[in-house]
């Protein structure tokens, strides 16, 4: 079974796509920030379709932190780790859902789709980066983190 985390503050414009991409995950934990905007209300109509689990934490400024709360309340041991303004191809899902049934690593490098403003940024794809991993894993560093604790990675 795969988790999902997604960690959040006032991104109303990029939630959408992200959520949407995620209905083949057992659960979705999401860590909000404290956003302002509409991006709760838009999770919560979400949550009524998909298994999201919504948290909130004050950000205060360290990443990392924010994103190893939410493996923390994680249930499964696969972690899918993306942010608010990511979004997941079909295939990839796919090749995740092949890759924790049946492999030795612990950690995978997956292609992601980042949006600004609710435009894709074409020139930063594919940004490939460990975002599918053991959920005993965890993140380091404040600002631009990276995971650590895996012993083998898949690229």
């Amino acid at each position: 079974m795969i988790s999902s985390i997604v960690i959040t503050q006032n991104e109303e414009h990029n939630i959408r796509n992200c959520l949407e991409n995620l209905h083949w995950v057992d659960e979705i934990v999401i860590v909000d920030g404290g956003s302002t905007d509409g991006t709760i209300d838009i999770i919560k109509k979400f949550q009524e379709s998909l298994p999201i689990k919504l948290f909130n934490k004050k950000f205060d400024g360290h990443f990392a932190n924010q994103k190893n709360l939410a493996i923390q309340l994680a249930q499964h041991h696969w972690v899918l780790c993306l942010d608010s303004d990511e979004t997941l191809e079909a295939h990839v899902a796919q090749k995740l859902v092949e890759i924790h049934n049946d492999s030795p690593c612990d950690a995978v490098n997956i292609p992601r789709k980042n949006y600004l403003d609710d435009e894709f940024q074409a020139d930063a794809y594919p940004d490939y980066q460990a975002r599918f991993f053991r959920s005993f894993c965890r993140y380091i560093y404040p600002v631009h983190e990276e995971l650590v604790g895996f012993r083998n990675k898949i690229n």
